[in-house]
């Protein structure tokens, strides 16, 4: 029978580092050398779109679909968005979307696939919190039964945001038809899916998106309004 010699305490411990880094490399090698964090995965993907600027994250939000969260942040003057689909320590991040800037505020709209909300991104000395009304109007050709109805969309979703230290709201749009009928759940979701596709200009459905903003102070003083309305390929301010 061989014995194994007998490991000094400090013996033990370099063991135990070194099986730990091998298990350690693969649970890495397992999820592809995902990066272990989005900040090193943000420049990852940077490199990927051969981005010259490196991009800055400013905002990450609470975990939404199938447990990803939504990444805000600067790339040079230009915001961009993507979705962090983070799983265990490591992070896979989807496409970046950009939204060149506007004056006085941006609006960010995230792309098909992404939360049903709308980033706004702008800095008011003493702002405390923002009410937002986003209005979709649309006309959706809805199939039904063999019959073939057209519905008017018109609604407006309401949501409120408060300030954070990097200027960037995030409002929640909740859709008000998903237990309604087919024709009209199916006109909320062909709208908002056309919301979602105005980032990539692609939407194809007849679409006008008003958005509405007021900041407040903490006292409740209104401090600035903004309006801005943008169709379905096409945005205008």
């Amino acid at each position: 029978m061989i014995r194994l010699p007998r490991l000094s305490r400090k013996q033990r411990v370099v063991r135990n580092l070194l099986v730990g880094l091998a298990a350690c490399g693969i649970i890495w090698y397992g999820f592809d050398f995902a990066p272990p964090t989005a900040g090193l995965a943000l420049r990852w993907k940077a490199q990927t779109y051969l981005l010259e600027e490196t991009p800055e994250l400013l905002y990450t939000s609470p975990a939404g679909k199938n447990g990803s969260r939504e990444l805000v942040g600067r790339c040079g003057e230009r915001w961009f968005y993507c979705r962090d689909y983070q799983t265990l320590l490591f992070h896979d991040l989807g496409n970046l979307t950009f939204t060149e800037p506007t004056e006085p505020v941006t609006c960010i709209i995230p792309p098909f696939g992404g939360e049903d909300v709308l980033y706004i991104a702008v800095q008011i000395p003493g702002a405390a919190r923002a009410a937002c009304s986003v209005r979709f109007q649309s006309t959706v050709s809805v199939a039904q039964n063999n019959t073939t109805s057209i519905i008017d969309l018109d609604e407006t979703y309401r949501a409120q945001s408060e300030a954070n230290p990097q200027g960037i709201y995030r409002f929640p749009l909740e859709r008000k038809y998903e237990d309604a009928l087919a024709p009209l759940r199916t006109a909320e979701w062909a709208t908002f899916h056309a919301y979602s596709c105005i980032p990539e200009q692609n939407a194809g459905l007849d679409l006008i998106c008003t958005v509405q903003v007021t900041f407040y102070s903490e006292d409740g003083r209104e401090l600035m309004q903004d309006s801005q309305t943008f169709q379905a390929g096409t945005e205008s301010t």
